[in-house]
């Protein structure tokens, strides 16, 4: 009995706190839930509770911080219904001419938080759902294919396109080619709930 409440408990973290249709701030709620809980961060930075970034107050006086790389915070664009919840979220971004390396991960990050705040919302994700393994091993199996897929009551349209790059997948990065004419990384995401019949 006691292995029977250990396993559900560990089951129940990974349902969302808010569940059903959701605001722009339960979204951000759940956003920052399986941020905690799936331990992806963002150098200091969060999503707050109108669904924008804001910088947290980690950072240590006097200690020097130095990005490595491209990868920016996406602007996350919501739209909703006529009663204020949540019918999808987006965010798109690009790079041209950036002669850097591209962190791919932390688009993965973003992609995978922004799907599971979603979707660990929906009726369809309970308790013994394999959704939330589901969403996340497709984004980290794909990481440059174009994609339309639905699970757990959403559906997630990825587009990607990129030039004078090489992909190096075990540091799961972009780098930039030496003969390259050009540099362009282009990254359009949207998570929607799909409506019920």
């Amino acid at each position: 009995m006691i292995i029977f409440l250990t396993v559900v408990l560990m089951l129940s973290q990974r349902i969302a706190p808010n569940r059903g249709q959701l605001t722009i701030g339960e979204y951000a709620e759940n956003y920052r839930y399986y941020s905690q809980y799936l331990d992806l961060h963002f150098d200091g930075w969060e999503l707050g509770q109108d669904g924008q970034w804001i910088e947290q107050p980690t950072r240590q006086p006097g200690v020097g911080y130095m990005q490595v790389g491209f990868a920016e915070h996406p602007v996350y664009n919501y739209a909703t219904d006529e009663n204020g919840n949540l019918t999808s979220v987006s965010f798109h971004v690009q790079t041209n001419n950036a002669d850097t390396w591209i962190s791919l991960s932390k688009y993965h990050a973003h992609q995978i938080l922004c799907a599971l705040s979603f979707a660990g919302a929906q009726p369809q994700v309970g308790l013994f759902s394999t959704v939330p393994a589901d969403i996340s091993g497709m984004i980290y199996n794909q990481p440059l294919s174009d994609y339309v897929y639905e699970s757990g009551g959403v559906q997630i349209e990825c587009n990607s396109d990129w030039a004078g790059y090489e992909y190096i997948e075990s540091a799961g990065v972009l780098l930039p080619q030496e003969d390259a004419n050009a540099y362009y990384f282009e990254l359009e995401y949207k998570v929607s709930v799909i409506p019920e019949a």
